[in-house]
């Protein structure tokens, strides 16, 4: 699934004012499997390697000594280039980035690629603050299209 960074806009909502249309084109609805979660099976959550590569892929655009200084900055700890490499060597599986600097790595990289890897091995998925704001005015819109419904009911 393609990772969508914090900084690109939404998809522009159709105008319809219904509330699937606003929806449609969002990246949370792209690709998103609408199967029911069914609970791992034995080892498939060991997802090191590929977090590993989401690290990789997210830095990309950045020297790592910025992202070093991005984490620390966000964090105040003193975050290196080298403990990154570390974090991201396939060779070096007991080197994983810890869970509470997940968030100053997003901001770091401006990327919710990993945020949104951890969100989908957990069966879920990761909703930007500024789509949830679309997601509640759909489910108004809903609700208001469901009492003008029983309200034409009762004439």
């Amino acid at each position: 699934m393609p990772q969508r960074r914090l900084d690109t806009p939404l998809s522009a909502a159709s105008g319809t004012g219904e509330a699937a249309s606003e929806l449609e084109g969002l990246p949370l609805f792209t690709g998103v499997p609408l199967a029911p979660v069914t609970r791992p099976g034995e080892g498939q959550l060991d997802c090191g390697p590929g977090l590993k590569r989401i690290l990789t892929d997210a830095m990309k655009p950045f020297s790592r000594y910025d992202v070093a200084a991005g984490i620390g900055k966000f964090t105040g700890r003193d975050i290196t280039k080298t403990i990154l490499d570390a974090w991201t060597a396939e060779s070096k599986d007991q080197n994983q980035m810890p869970a509470h600097l997940v968030p100053a790595f997003v901001h770091a990289t401006q990327d919710t690629g990993l945020i949104e890897e951890l969100c989908r091995l957990c069966g879920g998925a990761f909703v930007p603050f500024e789509e949830t704001r679309l997601l509640k005015k759909a489910r108004i819109q809903k609700t208001i299209e469901l009492l003008k419904q029983q309200m034409n009911s009762l004439k």
